[in-house]
């Protein structure tokens, strides 16, 4: 499956409903290698400006989704089209329903154990291979990732 993209913005949005990405994205977790998709709000547009190097990456190394209106109503007033919604939300919850190993890093060590409690309720069948919370040193940046070096996750979230 091919997703269709737009250039806007300096970024390649996928121009597409969140089941057609998770379709064609699960074609590319086959494939060696890291797989990114970011989901493009105005906020994280914004903050994107103070991170010349991050910003850079994304533009040529990952799928780009608008996320929610803002993004979306910024392409319709400068007159670059409509762009399809397909918000963090949509995926996450098309992706969690697949049969997918997933890691989970970041928040605080209470919010990430809650998320993984309600997440096992809501999606029984999920598989959870491992969790860090986002508050660990430079120096455990090691321990981090071998434990996602050898629990192989299929996704991992960051957030």
């Amino acid at each position: 499956m091919t997703v269709p993209f737009r250039s806007f913005l300096g970024f390649s949005f996928a121009n597409c409903s969140a089941k057609t990405l998770v379709q064609a994205f699960s074609n590319r977790l086959k494939q060696p290698g890291f797989q990114h998709v970011v989901t493009l709000n105005p906020e994280i547009f914004s903050r994107l400006n103070g991170f010349p190097a991050l910003k850079a990456y994304i533009q040529t190394h990952c799928w780009c989704t608008a996320d929610g209106i803002g993004i979306r109503l910024i392409s319709r007033l400068t007159k670059n089209g409509t762009l399809k919604k397909c918000a963090g939300l949509d995926i996450c919850d098309t992706l969690l329903n697949q049969p997918f190993t997933f890691y989970f890093v970041g928040a605080d060590p209470h919010s990430l154990k809650e998320c993984v409690q309600n997440l096992r309720q809501r999606f029984p069948q999920i598989r959870i291979v491992g969790t860090q919370d986002g508050y660990f040193s430079d120096d455990s940046y090691s321990r981090v990732i071998d434990d996602i070096k050898m629990k192989r996750p299929d996704i991992i979230w960051v957030g």
